[in-house]
């Protein structure tokens, strides 16, 4: 069933295509052709496509159609399709076909569902058609390759006043914090204080003052998708003749990614990843996701909880950890970052793989000799907190497995891929794993992070649980170009 002509016309070119010889797709030029087909025994009118104006029509003693013919009709097993189902969720026309064939299957098709929050009639979706049997998202289909990828941002030509407040995220607890701290809790929240804006003028910063009696001449913002945050913003204040803008990922989960062309200028160069891959300034990398299942005791109890604390229930699903071990096994002879957001999780992965683990409050000193040792080879593996998203030099890491994340954020996902993504000798595969709890919003979550990425040329292949352990992963590119860098790291 279809409620516009135009879609009438473009399904029924669609469904003949589909079908080829094999079977028969019947248009109806009006009523009386819907009844006359609906009431054959013909197996070529099994397959209609009609419009749900004229099946609503068919009622006892309306337009020529008496109880006996109606009768034969609901004697049928009937199924309809109903396309842009999401239109007949405010009218009366599927209420009509409803009583007129009360023993018939109803199956919805939409694209933009009616939910809740703009529900109308008080009617959703779920409400008319039941509860969703199937969801293929667009994110899905820009991974798939069946639509393009899009970025949807608003571009301002705004640009702040000298001497403006700016607004400072900070804490009750603590300084200006950019980035949600390390969890460690059991809770679902996003972060373990509350989160407090307070105005700060810029002119109470001295060295801002010194930064505007000079005569610049350029200014090179590197990692220039942060600009737009508050505590970076202020930097826009300075004056220069000529502003450079460099980031890999000019994406932010706050949609102000139009403010850099603002603060900065518009755009003058970009280039695909999957480019730079071909001409080997990066690395060929393969990703996965690694579907795993809750159990069942741990499945109830995610059904019951509240929307809050789901995501971070199913991120710390304790079965990772197997597929982990397995996985390492097949990397035995790679150098292996294992990553994740909530501390627990780690710390019980670093224990079973018997790996040292880097969070936010190891001194930096230790940090850096533990960076050192695995740039060294003296030590393979390592398990990284969310201080392993940014400013870490490990060229010869070729396996990252992602075990959780800063929920749907696009930029931690690309930013991750990249901690793999340095040149490898002789056409060496870099790999990337991500493994998600199915079913939950873990995976809902994993869909949007992969946005970016998919934009860029990247697919990621889906493994379930029973399917790693017959997983090879492949060692060389089969496509790779000659390394761009020396060993020393500098261009050629």
């Amino acid at each position: 069933l279809l409620d516009r002509i135009e879609l009438g016309t473009q399904t029924l070119q669609a469904y003949r295509d589909f079908a080829g010889d094999a079977n028969a797709v019947q248009a109806t030029e009006h009523t009386g052709g819907l009844v006359k087909k609906l009431k054959s025994t013909d197996p070529a009118d099994t397959l209609i496509v009609t419009s749900i104006q004229k099946m609503c029509r068919l009622k006892d003693e309306e337009e020529g159609l008496k109880a006996h013919d109606l009768e034969t009709m609901r004697a049928k097993r009937i199924v309809f399709i109903i396309d842009e189902c999401h239109r007949s969720t405010f009218g009366d026309m599927l209420i009509d076909i409803k009583k007129s064939f009360p023993g018939a299957v109803f199956f919805g098709f939409s694209g933009t569902p009616i939910h809740k929050e703009n529900e109308r009639n008080d009617n959703t979706t779920t409400d008319v058609f039941g509860d969703e049997l199937h969801r293929y998202s667009i994110a899905d289909g820009i991974r798939d390759k069946n639509v393009l990828g899009f970025d949807p941002y608003q571009v301002l030509t705004y640009h702040p006043r000298k001497g403006q407040k700016v607004v400072i995220p900070t804490t009750d607890d603590g300084p200006p914090s950019i980035e949600p701290p390390e969890q460690s809790s059991a809770g679902g929240s996003r972060s373990s204080s509350r989160s407090v804006r307070k105005p700060i003028n810029i002119r109470e910063y001295p060295h801002m003052t010194l930064f505007n009696q000079m005569d610049w001449g350029m200014i090179i913002y590197d990692e220039v998708h942060l600009l737009p945050a508050p505590v970076f913003r202020a930097t826009a204040e300075i004056q220069a003749r000529r502003r450079l803008g460099l980031t890999a990922t000019l994406v932010r989960e706050d949609g102000l990614e139009g403010d850099v062309f603002s603060l900065v200028g518009p755009k003058k160069y970009d280039v695909p990843w999957k480019d730079l891959e071909k001409q080997g300034w990066i690395a060929t990398a393969e990703c996965h996701e690694i579907r795993i299942p809750l159990d069942e005791e741990d499945r109830m109890e995610y059904a019951v909880m509240g929307h809050e604390s789901k995501y971070q229930f199913a991120a710390q699903n304790r079965k990772k950890e197997q597929i982990i071990s397995m996985l390492m096994t097949k990397h035995r002879e790679d150098e292996t970052l294992i990553i994740g957001q909530f501390i627990p999780q780690l710390e019980a992965i670093a224990k079973r793989i018997n790996a040292p683990l880097i969070t936010g409050a190891m001194p930096v000193k230790q940090r850096e000799v533990l960076f050192k040792q695995f740039r060294e080879g003296e030590i393979r593996q390592l398990v990284l907190s969310k201080v392993g998203n940014f400013s870490i030099d490990l060229p010869d890491a070729n396996v990252l497995i992602q075990v959780s994340g800063m929920y749907g954020s696009r930029q931690e996902e690309a930013q991750r891929l990249g901690r793999v993504l340095r040149p490898k000798r002789n056409g060496l595969l870099a790999h990337f794993y991500s493994i998600v709890t199915r079913d939950t919003l873990d995976q809902e979550y994993a869909s949007k992070r992969q946005l970016f990425l998919a934009e860029q040329g990247y697919h990621y292949d889906i493994l379930y649980e029973e399917e790693v352990a017959g997983f090879t992963p492949a060692i060389i590119a089969t496509t790779a170009a000659p390394v761009r860098r020396k060993t020393a790291g500098f261009l050629n």
